[in-house]
């Protein structure tokens, strides 16, 4: 048997080939690395977001216990069994993660003069009318960034400038 050998054009391609099979797989790697880095960003990005929610849920317990004493406060009225409006009553309340009770801020302790307009009593009308009442009882910790109001607005006095 003889066998006949002929040149084939595969043969002369293969060098070329192995050639730009090289060159793919670096750029390859290239592509994989930037399509990593942008996973990465991304989920340095969730991880962030998470930390700021777990965060806020974390202030929003701690505002949830304070404004829960607060309002025991104002059922009762009282502090350690003293009146809330006594002079020398200090109220506090424990906050978690906290070694030293925070102060509260008690305000609407003092009767308010409110103005009451075009009031008629039987035939006569009345332009303005001063009367005096006791104010809402406001609690409050915190500073202005960051303040917990337990009791509704505070009640200005209408004769006050």
């Amino acid at each position: 048997m003889n066998a006949v050998f002929t040149k084939s054009s595969q043969l002369h391609k293969a060098p070329v080939e192995c050639a730009s099979k090289f060159t793919q797989l670096g750029g390859m790697m290239i592509e994989s690395l930037v399509g990593l880095l942008i996973l990465s960003v991304i989920g340095g990005g969730v991880m962030h977001a998470t930390a700021r929610m777990a965060n806020t849920q974390q202030q929003q317990a701690v505002n949830n216990i304070t404004v829960n004493q607060m309002r025991s406060m104002l059922v009762n009225r009282t502090f350690g069994g003293a009146d809330l409006c006594a002079a020398g009553i200090n109220p506090k309340v424990k906050l978690p993660g906290q070694t030293e009770e925070t102060a509260v801020v008690v305000k609407g302790c003092n009767n308010v003069n409110m103005d009451i307009t075009n009031v008629k009593t039987g035939t006569t009308t009345m332009v303005k009318q001063t009367v005096s009442s006791m104010r809402p009882v406001v609690l409050e910790v915190g500073t202005d960034t960051n303040k917990v109001r337990v009791g509704g607005v505070e009640v200005r006095d209408a004769t006050a400038p």
